[in-house]
C-alpha cells in the first residue's frame, strides 16, 4: 500500500486583488495601483485569474470632474465538464473619509455645496466600452460589489474591463471634502460553485464515503480504504482528506480543503539534524524543503537523509509546486501536540484532541504557521 504523507491546506474561495489608493490633498486627488497579486483556488477545477498588470491608476493634482481609469482582466479557464463560472468584482475600501454635504457642513452664506451628492463615484466598462455598473462612493466603507458577471466559454477567454474613479464637480462649493483620503483594494472572487460545496454535496449523495468526525470542531472527512476523493492539483492528483473550520487551522471566518498528495514525493529524513534531530516540526529539515526549499521553489536541490545532518541530492524541477499553485495554498496555523504518555489507545478523536494540546518536549513549540506540512496522526487514523 503507497503511503502520501505530503499535503497542504488550500484556500476554497478565489479572492485576487490589486492595491490602489486615493488621496486628495488641498491640489486635488492622486489615486494610485500597481500590479496585482492573486490568491485563489481551482475550485471545481475552472479557473477565475485576475490580472491588474503593472501600470498604475494615477490622478496627479485634480480639480473637481478629473477622472483616472485602471485597465485589468479576468481569464476564464474551462474543464472539459465545467465550463460556467460566476464572479463577483468588488472594491474592498479600508478607508474613505469624503463624505457627502449635508446638514453638518452646509452653510447658507458660506458653504452652498449640493446636499447628498455623490461625489467620488465610479464606472466600470468592457473592452468596447458599455458600461457595465456605476455607483457611488462617497461616505462608503468595507466591501462594495459593483459588478455579478457569468461566463461560459469553451476555450480559455480573456475578458477586459476597465475602472474609472471620478471627482464629480457638482458646480457648488466642495470645500468639506477638502485634504480626504479613499484607499482599498479591487477584489475578483470566484464563489460560485467552491470545492467545499463539491465535498459536501458529495456526502449527501454518496454518504458511506463522508463523515463528521464528532470532535469538538466537527469537521467533515473522506473516510473508509479507498474512497473516490482525487482532486488535479499542482497538475498531478492529490486527494481531499476533507473540510476544516477556523478552529482547526486559524483562518477566521473560513472552511478551508484539506488535501494530500496521491504519491509520496521520495524517502527523505523527518528532520536529522546531530544527532537524532530536534522532533520539531517548526525548524526540521523536511519542513524547509517543502516551505523554503527545493521543492517549494520546484527545482534542484538536496534534502535530509540518514542521520547527523547527512544529505541527498533531490530534484522537484517536475513535481515541486508550480507557481499557480502556491497561489492557492493558504497560511495556517498547524498543531504539534502529542500526547502526554506513550500510551493510547489509537482512537482518531483522542490523537486529535493531543495534537491540538500543549504536551511537547521542554522549549519546543506547540504551534507552527506555514503552508505545506504533513498529515496528522489523526488524518490517517480517519
Amino acid at each position: 500500500m503507497k503511503k502520501s504523507f505530503l499535503f497542504s491546506l488550500i484556500a476554497v474561495l478565489l479572492a485576487v486583488g490589486v492595491g490602489f489608493t486615493f488621496a486628495y490633498f488641498v491640489s486635488g486627488v492622486n489615486l494610485t495601483g500597481n500590479g496585482s497579486t492573486v490568491q485563489g483556488d481551482t475550485s471545481d477545477l475552472i479557473e477565475v485569474i485576475y490580472d491588474a498588470g503593472d501600470s498604475a491608476l494615477t490622478l496627479n493634482n485634480a480639480i473637481p470632474g478629473d477622472s483616472a481609469s485602471k485597465d485589468f482582466t479576468v481569464t476564464i479557464r474551462p474543464t472539459a465538464t465545467e465550463k460556467e463560472a460566476t464572479y463577483g468584482i468588488f472594491i474592498d475600501l479600508n478607508q474613505n473619509t469624503f463624505v457627502k454635504c449635508d446638514d453638518t457642513n452646509y452653510n447658507d452664506l458660506t458653504n452652498q455645496c449640493t446636499k447628498n451628492a455623490g461625489e467620488i463615484t465610479y464606472q466600470i466598462t468592457d473592452e468596447d466600452g458599455v458600461v457595465l455598473a456605476s455607483g457611488d462612493l462617497t461616505g462608503q466603507s468595507g466591501k462594495i460589489k459593483i459588478l455579478t458577471e457569468t461566463k461560459t466559454v469553451d476555450t480559455e477567454t480573456v475578458y477586459h474591463y476597465t475602472l474609472t474613479i471620478t471627482f464629480e464637480d457638482t458646480g457648488a462649493d466642495q470645500n468639506h471634502n477638502q485634504n480626504k483620503t479613499l484607499g482599498g483594494n479591487v477584489v475578483v472572487e470566484f464563489s460560485e460553485y467552491t470545492l467545499v460545496d463539491v465535498v459536501k454535496e458529495a456526502y449527501q449523495t454518496n454518504p458511506e464515503m463522508l463523515a463528521y468526525d464528532e470532535t469538538a470542531d466537527n469537521n467533515l472527512r473522506y473516510i473508509g480504504a479507498d474512497p473516490n476523493n482525487y482532486v488535479l492539483f499542482n497538475d498531478e492528483l492529490w486527494r481531499i482528506i476533507g473540510i476544516f473550520d477556523e478552529n482547526t487551522h486559524g483562518v477566521a471566518g473560513t472552511e478551508l480543503v484539506k488535501i494530500i498528495r496521491d504519491e509520496s514525493i521520495g524517502n527523505y529524513a523527518w528532520d536529522n539534524k546531530p544527532r537524532y534531530g530536534s522532533n520539531d516540526w517548526s525548524d526540521s529539515a523536511l519542513q524547509i524543503v517543502l516551505n523554503e526549499g527545493a521543492y517549494w521553489n520546484r527545482t534542484s536541490g538536496t534534502c535530509p537523509s540518514g542521520r547527523n545532518g547527512a544529505t541527498t541530492n533531490c530534484d522537484f524541477s517536475n513535481t515541486g509546486l508550480t507557481n499557480n499553485a502556491k497561489t492557492m495554498i493558504e497560511t495556517v496555523t498547524w498543531k504539534l501536540g502529542g500526547p502526554a504518555t506513550s500510551a493510547s489507545n489509537g482512537l482518531a478523536s483522542h490523537f486529535y484532541g493531543y495534537e491540538r494540546g500543549t504536551t511537547v518536549y521542554s522549549g519546543h513549540a506547540t504551534e507552527w504557521v506555514g503552508e505545506v506540512g504533513l498529515m496528522y496522526p489523526s488524518d490517517y487514523g480517519y
